[in-house]
């Protein structure tokens, strides 16, 4: 039966717990119920912590800032730390993306998890970029932008902007159907235009792209475009 032991106590840490919990619990559903605990002391199963709670290396002089994941894990559990509690998180989900879990958009929908046992995985990166993030901007409802920002750090992004404190306005606008009258009808192409961006802003279409283009267009039928950057894991330096 797999464990996950909290070394440290933190409420993102307690997040990225139960994040582990339910993805596991997806990709192993056989396996039953996987106990989480508070633990400082554990030697087996998943142990959920920082660098520091592991005597593991740190190369950045500002851990507060700067995301920093380490994986060390096997068949049943092992080491993933961050140099903070976030970087704990971003550790958890490329734990599941190197076991085959991917997120392909927002919302439940986007996801992709495996039904298969996990593997050995041996990984450490410190981000290329400290902050990583994107804007919302335009009408949008209120289950969108929940969904956006539940969704960015799966795919290893630390901040999230929006213009308003409280988003009345973009809200005004989706829930009222604002503006709905001046948006000039057309019929949608069936074709989709790839657009896929690496970290030199070139094109790069190599098969695990357009795998991934594949599984997001068989869901997205209603779209002209679809730009697809957080996908690609070097485009945004994610940890």
């Amino acid at each position: 039966m797999y464990k996950i032991k909290k070394i440290r106590a933190d409420h993102v840490i307690d997040f990225a717990a139960e994040e582990l919990k339910k993805y596991l619990r997806m990709m192993m559903p056989q396996k039953g119920e996987i106990p989480i605990s508070f633990d400082p002391a554990a030697t087996e199963g998943f142990r959920l912590g920082l660098l520091e709670d592991f005597d593991l290396p740190c190369e950045s002089d500002n851990v507060l800032l700067d995301d920093i994941v380490h994986i060390d894990t096997d068949e049943c559990g092992g080491i993933l730390a961050g140099s903070n509690p976030r970087s704990v998180l971003f550790a958890v989900y490329r734990f599941l993306r190197l076991n085959g879990c991917r997120w392909l958009y927002p919302g439940i929908d986007g996801e992709h998890v495996p039904v298969a046992q996990i593997a050995a995985t041996k990984y450490h990166k410190l981000a290329d970029h400290r902050f990583r993030g994107h804007c919302k901007e335009g009408a949008e409802s209120q289950q969108c932008m929940l969904e956006t920002i539940a969704f960015s750090p799966k795919i290893g992004l630390n901040t999230y902007m929006i213009e308003f404190d409280i988003p009345k306005v973009y809200y005004d606008w989706y829930y009222d159907h604002k503006y709905n009258d001046k948006i000039r009808h057309h019929t949608m192409s069936q074709e989709c235009h790839l657009l896929l961006y690496n970290s030199d802003n070139t094109h790069r279409h190599t098969s695990e792209h357009l795998s991934l283009f594949h599984q997001v267009v068989s869901q997205h039928k209603h779209s002209d475009w679809l730009v697809l950057p957080m996908l690609l894991p070097n485009t945004i330096g994610m940890p």
